[in-house]
């Protein structure tokens, strides 16, 4: 059966039960010629748009947390800055520098994160593989005692594990999911995940301290800039989270404005806590007795 997800999706917020059980159905109908396009190329993936999208859009995922991160960064440092009454030159300085050295540690985090991923997963597959070769039917038992404790009956249990077992590889795949709840590490390379979650951090680095730049030239009081410059980081914000709904087909407004909202509190922290930097960095005369 192929399902299109996307009618799939329309079925299920169709409000009208009638309509929705047709719009349903002919999501499910039976596609031989995919099936044979599928067998032809030699493989029975399903390759159906909308499956995990996060997991479809990973690249474009990578770019926008790198820029989410980055620009939530700068936004606060900036505020801190107008808080505790920086130069602005310095501000923007200290800005671009921390947020490199922010990308690059990010960037660096998510390589190794994906290359120790994968290299646990490939022990944990062959350990699973090698147990499923010396030892199948503990294998199996195992398999059918946890889906007996998810509401399948002994009988059923045991048919469906049996049935999976005759594909090894795929039985296999099937208990790093079900028993380790771990998923096939991520196609991309680690310095393909780490060059995008740093791409995605310089390119909020650009922007920020570049509005912050122009602001300067404007009549607007200090207050005023920071008010603007919040308002523009919101506004780059709302707009990843809209990109990033399209990835995730959650609701676009919704998340656009859940993501803006994020500038707010890191507005409002930072330039209190600036505010309190400043008056540390306030020295006392020392009175002499």
């Amino acid at each position: 059966m192929h399902r299109r997800i996307v009618a799939a999706r329309a079925a299920f917020n169709e409000s009208e039960e009638s309509i929705a059980r047709q719009k349903s159905l002919e999501a499910h109908r039976s596609s031989s010629e995919d099936a044979m396009a599928r067998e032809q190329v030699g493989t029975q993936a399903c390759t159906e748009s909308g499956h995990n999208g996060e997991s479809t859009h990973q690249r474009t995922t990578l770019v926008l947390r790198g820029t989410i991160e980055g620009t939530l960064l700068a936004l606060s440092l900036l505020a801190l800055a107008d808080g505790a009454a920086w130069p602005p030159v310095f501000a923007r300085a200290a800005c671009s520098m921390l947020l490199v050295c922010f990308g690059a540690a990010r960037a660096a985090q998510e390589g190794l994160e994906s290359l120790t991923y994968r290299a646990h997963y490939s022990l944990e597959r062959r350990r699973e593989a090698w147990e499923l070769a010396n030892f199948p039917e503990g294998e199996v038992a195992e398999m059918v005692e946890l889906y007996m404790s998810k509401g399948l009956s002994k009988q059923q249990a045991r048919s469906v594990v049996t049935g999976m077992a005759e594909s090894p590889d795929f039985f296999v795949d099937v208990m790093m999911m079900e028993e380790l709840q771990m998923p096939p590490p991520s196609s991309l390379g680690a310095i393909e995940i780490a060059a995008r979650v740093l791409a995605g951090s310089l390119l909020s680095g650009c922007g920020l301290p570049f509005a912050h730049r122009v602001l300067q030239w404007s009549a607007l009081s200090d207050s005023g800039h920071l008010l603007v410059l919040c308002a523009i980081a919101s506004c780059l914000l709302a707009a990843l989270g809209a990109l990033r709904a399209s990835c995730t087909h959650q609701g676009r407004v919704r998340l656009a404005l859940q993501t803006a909202m994020l500038a707010v509190p890191c507005t409002l922290l930072a330039h209190i806590g600036g505010v309190q930097l400043r008056a540390l960095a306030t020295v006392s005369p020392v009175l002499s007795g």
